[in-house]
């Protein structure tokens, strides 16, 4: 009998060991996965949007120090994104402006990335009040 109760603590004792390092490795790789991704995070922060932000603040600081704060002004782009994302950092980096994505606006920002952003403008009624370069454009509507 007392053979029997030592090999059920040995058993006992082995499966708890056996669980402990288990859980140990578990344990061990869920925090090597959360400091990849912390990582990660830190070192590529196109990830966190902070990438995008930056960019678009540097693309469009020429236009901001070039128009009163406060002046209202369209939005126009070629960008294909449905969110919108561009609409809405271009209105974070032109902040006191307002962008309005409405077309009854006399004077439009053009964020382009096509190379003849230029003809796509005069072809489209508008004329160029100024180019800043990188596909960031200043425009009115021709009048008719």
């Amino acid at each position: 009998m007392l053979k029997i109760r030592a090999i059920c603590t040995v058993r006992r004792i082995h499966l708890v060991l056996i669980s402990i390092f288990v859980l140990s490795i578990a344990v061990s790789s869920v925090r090597l996965n959360i400091l990849y991704f912390i990582n990660i995070i830190k070192h590529n922060p196109s990830i966190s949007g902070k990438q995008d932000i930056i960019f678009f603040e540097k693309h469009f600081s020429p236009v901001k120090s070039f128009l009163p704060p406060g002046s209202v002004v369209g939005y126009i782009s070629d960008s294909y994104k449905s969110d919108n994302m561009d609409y809405f950092l271009t209105q974070f980096a032109l902040n006191p402006l307002i962008i309005s994505n409405k077309s009854n606006n006399e004077i439009f920002i053009g964020n382009f990335r096509s190379v003849n952003y230029r003809n796509i403008c005069l072809n489209n009624g508008f004329e160029i009040i100024k180019d800043f370069g990188g596909g960031v454009i200043l425009l009115r509507k021709k009048s008719q």
